[in-house]
């Protein structure tokens, strides 16, 4: 089974506004950085950073055993000295890649972004795909019906993947995460190859969250995932 991992940095405005993160309507007024400075937006003099050197995020062992794919996103903060700072995940992937893509752009070193000539702190954010040749599944799409306040579950185990049977399709799915992270009441609500229904639908009562944290207490979440399973071969 072959691994690929692929990134893609995102620094313009557009990128920023898509990751949820709160744009202010001046792309280069700084925020305010608590060890001092300013950080920048890429835009109206302010250079975006330029990657020199990058070590590729390594699979997790639990994503590789589960055919586990998709992407995750990073915010990063590239400072004046090229390093990737104040790193957190806005878009997270679980089975322990969102954490195998931290431990990889941490040691990334850039060009830092400029403004009036000198290097400043840019803020940006960093897809990294995670890629297995032949068959193999991945999240598309998560939406939990979470009060405000209430973070969203994180997948840590797949006792079983999905059984894509070679086949290329997308199932829509209702379900429950319960307070100890395990899935009831799933369903199927649409799906483009009804064969494979039954083989998703069991394996994702078997799936293990870290379930949705309302001031650090567990919470029961409801909602949908679009799973996509697929067959890629590398060029």
């Amino acid at each position: 089974m072959e691994i690929i991992c692929q990134t893609l940095i995102l620094v313009s405005l557009i990128a920023l506004q898509s990751s949820g993160q709160d744009v202010q309507p001046h792309p280069t007024s700084p925020v305010v950085n608590p060890g001092g400075g300013g950080v920048f937006r890429v835009g109206n003099n302010v250079t975006p950073p330029v990657l020199l050197s990058k070590t590729e995020p390594q699979y997790s062992e639990e994503a590789r055993r589960a055919k586990y794919q998709g992407t995750a996103m990073l915010y990063v903060q590239i400072d004046p000295s090229g390093e990737a700072t104040h790193i957190r995940v806005v878009k997270s992937l679980g089975l322990g890649l969102d954490q195998r893509a931290v431990e990889a752009v941490r040691k990334w070193k850039f060009k830092p972004g400029y403004k009036e000539g000198q290097p400043v702190t840019v803020e940006a954010t960093i897809e990294v795909n995670f890629r297995l040749s032949g068959d193999a599944w991945k999240i598309a799409r998560e939406d939990f019906a979470a009060a405000a306040g209430v973070s969203m579950p994180v997948l840590s185990a797949v006792p079983s993947p999905p059984k894509c049977k070679s086949a290329d399709a997308k199932l829509a799915l209702s379900l429950t995460v319960h307070s100890d992270g395990s899935v009831g009441d799933a369903r199927v609500v649409s799906s483009t190859k009804s064969s494979l229904n039954h083989d998703v639908i069991d394996s994702v009562k078997k799936w293990k969250f870290v379930p949705a944290l309302l001031e650090g207490v567990p919470q029961s979440v409801k909602g949908q995932i679009d799973v996509v399973c697929s067959v890629w071969h590398p060029r």
